[in-house]
């Protein structure tokens, strides 16, 4: 079955895929994304964020020592692998049309989608690096009675005045929220997507009747309206950055052009009547 195109960032292996990486990130040397580079990457016919994902999470998945995966072949790599894989969990959730032929890059968002989630929901299973992080974590955490906590599990924060749950994933204005308290198995959809979004949801909340709304309010504004500000400072730092560095490669190729210029022989012509010209 496909989702629209459009819905692609409410499905809940979005979120775990986003969880994923936030929690795991030493796995792929600190690699991030923001998640509406994702959205985009999903709908997009080709895409090097896509392709370096999937490179490193089939190199980490693989047991062989073979051949670097990479640009030239890491489409037949995972069709293997799907092939590989076709039955069991949580492959056999996915029905995948690239399990055995076909390109990667002409499935649509939701297909891709699920790929890179089996992929992710894989290596949590298998991997041993994340089995002793999560133990390391887990008997360092340790709650007021003694008892461990999961250290890597996505609690709900609050509900609103639909007895809804929210949830919160890192420092990117995402929130998700849960899309039927009476389901048991209900999963999540994304609420805000963007700053904008964000900040207009929160204005609602805060001017909002409800008494739950109310404190769902507060308790965003005090737990995580924090990370999202520092984000959105660092971004703004690093694209700052990024424009002042463009300048100065500007401006050093300036420079280096005038002084070609001016270290040209000059080129003397002289007329038929004796008059120079230069």
């Amino acid at each position: 079955m496909t989702v629209p195109e459009s819905t692609v960032k409410h499905q809940w292996q979005f979120a775990f895929v986003q969880g994923f990486y936030s929690r795991f990130g030493f796995l792929f040397k600190d690699f991030t994304f923001d998640p509406n580079e994702f959205e985009v990457a999903l709908q997009s016919d080709q895409s090097e964020l896509l392709q370096t994902m999937i490179c490193d999470l089939l190199q980490l998945a693989r047991t062989d020592r073979g051949e670097r995966i990479g640009a030239g072949n890491w489409q037949n790599y995972l069709r293997a692998y799907l092939a590989q894989c076709q039955g069991s969990l949580p492959w056999q959730l996915v029905e995948s049309p690239m399990a055995f032929d076909g390109d990667f890059n002409l499935l649509d968002s939701q297909h891709k989608l699920l790929i890179i989630w089996g992929l992710c929901e894989t290596l949590l299973q298998n991997n041993p690096d994340i089995h002793k992080y999560i133990e390391s974590r887990t008997n360092t955490n340790l709650n007021k009675k003694g008892e461990r906590s999961d250290p890597i599990m996505v609690e709900p924060f609050f509900i609103d005045h639909q007895h809804k749950y929210y949830y919160f994933n890192d420092g990117h204005p995402w929130l998700y929220r849960q899309t039927d308290p009476h389901e048991p198995n209900c999963r999540w959809e994304a609420v805000t997507s963007s700053e904008d979004e964000f900040n207009d949801f929160i204005s609602s909340l805060g001017t909002s009747s409800s008494r739950y709304d109310k404190l769902l309010y507060r308790r965003i504004q005090q737990a995580i309206r924090p990370e999202i500000d520092a984000l959105a400072l660092k971004k703004r730092q690093q694209e700052r950055a990024r424009l002042k560095t463009a300048m100065l490669h500007n401006n050093v190729e300036i420079l280096s052009s005038r002084t070609r210029t001016r270290n040209k022989d000059a080129k003397y012509t002289f007329g038929e009547e004796g008059d120079d010209e230069f």
